[in-house]
């Protein structure tokens, strides 16, 4: 597992101004499951990702990017 994962999770969860329990929501997940994911414990499926990208308006090469 990369460990810039959560780092990035965090960063851009935190640049959209939305709180844990929101992107968990939008997510179909618990808050506890998405915490693990922003401390590098599991995380999300491919399209889970799709959402985010598509919800923080960011390209997969932006996120992608951002992990290095």
């Amino acid at each position: 597992m990369n460990k810039r994962l959560g780092k990035t999770l965090k960063r851009f969860r935190l640049k959209s101004g939305l709180t844990q329990q929101e992107v968990a929501e939008l997510l179909s997940v618990s808050r506890p499951t998405y915490i693990k994911w922003e401390n590098d414990f599991g995380s999300p499926s491919f399209l889970q990702v799709y959402i985010l990208i598509r919800t923080y308006n960011i390209t997969f090469d932006d996120f992608v990017i951002d992990l290095k």
